[in-house]
């Protein structure tokens, strides 16, 4: 059995199911076989076992002088907020913020993503995927929605949305949220042979999202399938 859900570009093609149709073992281990070989070409692609590490001063001054005042802007505008258009701002404000910026900003400090308004972000972009298998560029708030607004059409910030889902998955399991972390994911990995835009922190975030995604799966299955995964 081969895994289908990620052979084509999933940007021109999106999938349609809303789960997967189950297949038993077979259809586990072709799977599976798909998330290996998407790990094989990430390590060869780049290194990143230790790349959070060796980057760990530089993200640190990135983060404190630059993502965490724009991040906290964000939040307290979201926090504060009665409605979407308060909440992005409206006439005379300024204007929405980029998925890929919060993206980033979450992936930096993802412990915000459990919690707060932080989570309400992440919430809010697990549903708008859930339904849409893309995020708009631009984030609305509160329900993101796609109509009159061009989808996100690169790989790398959904990498990043895979290692935030993933470390969601740890903090706190949630079955639909791993629904969408093997969407993302089917998503991300569609691209590896065909986009090249991504650098060490997706590759590490996508590195994350896998694994997560693999444990996760493990940890819900019946022993005697468990056994043979």
């Amino acid at each position: 059995m081969k895994y289908v859900f990620a052979e084509r570009d999933l940007f021109k093609e999106p999938n349609t199911y809303m789960y997967p149709p189950y297949g038993g073992r077979d259809f586990l281990l072709a799977w599976s076989e798909q998330r290996l070989r998407a790990l094989a070409e990430i390590e060869s692609r780049c290194s990143v076992s230790g790349v959070r590490a060796e980057a760990g001063k530089e993200l640190e001054h990135l983060w404190r002088t630059a993502a965490m005042p724009a991040f906290e802007e964000i939040m307290a505008r979201i926090d504060g907020a009665s409605d979407a258009k308060s909440a992005v701002g409206g006439e005379g404000e300024s204007l929405p913020p980029a998925s890929s910026a919060i993206l980033e900003m979450l992936w930096a400090h993802p412990a915000r993503s459990l919690s707060g308004a932080g989570e309400e972000c992440a919430l809010a972009m697990i549903r708008r995927f859930e339904i849409s298998k893309k995020l708009p560029e631009v984030a609305v708030f509160p329900n993101l929605a796609l109509k009159n607004r061009a989808p996100l059409l690169s790989a790398a910030p959904y990498a990043l949305f895979s290692g935030i889902l993933a470390y969601r998955q740890f903090g706190k399991f949630s079955s639909a949220e791993l629904n969408c972390l093997l969407k993302v994911n089917d998503l991300v990995t569609s691209q590896l042979g065909i986009e090249g835009g991504m650098e060490p922190r997706h590759y590490d975030a996508l590195k994350l999202g896998i694994l997560g995604e693999l444990f996760s799966v493990r940890g819900l299955l019946p022993e005697k399938e468990y056994a043979a995964f």
